[in-house]
């Protein structure tokens, strides 16, 4: 089985969104808008999969205990493609992976443009919205702040301190660039290890927490290690720029 590949129920819902997309007549129905403004049609949508993880996707302002079970702190889950970008605060952090085609994501003033194999890495407390309009495929991990915190910045201290005090105070001192962008190209090593991480969640296996900690840790070790290279100043991500950090 692929768990890198959409599901049946996400595809429905995905083509639902697209329709409405497709009959509206507002030129700006792709840009970021609250809540309000799509409320007739994700309801609509609600109403006909109730248990769908789109729900989540609809608050604006997103809490830890809405999407981790109780002594889970990662969460899997594709990003739905014809999705209204809704601008939205998340209390946690989340890790957006393109695997295919492309995204535009808006946060807090700035505007980028992810292509296939980019990563970025938004930290809490952000303002921002994805917009995707075709048939790509988004992957986001979301991820208890506490666990991103030992994850990341724990592999970064223990190899380059002035990196993790880079990170630090770029996603939680510099309102303007709440992220961390990786504009690499598709890697099949990382890949490989998100995968084992979705198949690991959908287990009920003994240990299964602990293991995706575990592969959590392999993937920011793989992120770093093969796309050091590709780390992008915040300031130069939405202008078009290629600036290196390294």
């Amino acid at each position: 089985m692929n768990y890198l590949e959409k599901s049946v129920k996400d595809m429905e819902i995905e083509a639902m969104f697209r329709s409405f997309y497709e009959s509206s007549e507002d030129p700006s129905y792709r840009l970021p808008h609250d809540f309000d403004y799509y409320k007739k049609e994700i309801y609509q949508v609600i109403n006909q999969y109730p248990d769908s993880f789109t729900l989540h996707s609809c608050s604006s302002l997103l809490n830890e205990n809405v999407f981790f079970e109780v002594d889970g702190d990662t969460v899997f889950h594709p990003h739905l493609t014809w999705f209204p970008p809704i601008w939205h605060e998340n209390k946690f952090f989340v890790v957006n992976i393109v695997l295919r085609g492309s995204a535009i994501l808006y946060v807090a003033d700035q505007k980028l443009t992810l292509s296939e194999g980019n990563v970025c890495i938004i930290a809490p407390d952000s303002r921002y919205a994805i917009s995707c309009f075709s048939d790509s495929f988004v992957y986001n991990v979301l991820l208890r702040k506490s666990s991103f915190e030992k994850a990341f910045f724990g592999i970064l201290e223990h190899h380059d301190m002035f990196l993790a005090e880079f990170f630090s105070k770029t996603i939680y001192s510099d309102s303007t660039s709440p992220f961390i962008f990786f504009h690499g190209e598709p890697d099949e090593e990382l890949y490989r290890v998100l995968e084992e991480g979705i198949r690991e969640s959908r287990s009920h296996r003994s240990f299964r927490n602990y293991m995706i900690k575990c592969l959590l840790d392999q993937f920011m070790i793989t992120l770093l290690r093969n796309h050091q290279k590709d780390l992008i100043l915040p300031s130069q991500a939405g202008s078009g720029g290629n600036e290196n950090l390294i």
